[in-house]
């Protein structure tokens, strides 16, 4: 399965219906084969068509007999290529992933919590981030 249909089959479950217009066209043909097969269906909404889940389980089993098993936003970005695509080599992820070594004192925060930076790096020798597009 392609990664831009397992992406948008995962905020289909998600979220619960998506446009028809959402659908990446790398992923048609085989969003249209999984509708064929009875695991979502469309329905007209307003001007377009709205995608919803017909068989959670189904759907379910095919990401994760396809590379899929869990929450993607929780993995870093080598460890979504081989959830994936099994290669760490392969797919993009618009994280950024980041190697410090420093001396000074910086600290890392994404509103919930805090990182001492410098503390990971002089007990570890190494500090890697993964920065996601949302974070701030």
């Amino acid at each position: 399965m392609r990664n831009a249909s397992r992406q948008w089959l995962v905020k289909l479950l998600e979220s619960g219906s998506l446009a028809a217009s959402s659908i990446p066209v790398a992923a048609g043909a085989e969003v249209a084969s999984i509708r064929d097969a009875g695991f979502i269906q469309w329905e007209k909404s307003g001007a377009g068509a709205r995608y919803f889940i017909t068989d959670e389980e189904a759907i379910r089993n095919l990401l994760e007999s396809t590379g899929f098993d869990g929450d993607l936003d929780e993995l870093t970005p080598k460890a979504k290529a081989v959830a994936l695509h099994g290669d760490a080599h392969k797919g993009r992820d618009e994280s950024m992933l980041l190697t410090l070594s420093t001396a000074g004192s910086p600290k890392w925060s994404n509103g919930e919590s805090t990182l001492d930076v410098s503390d990971h790096v002089s007990r570890f020798g190494i500090a890697t981030l993964v920065v996601r597009p949302d974070d701030q």
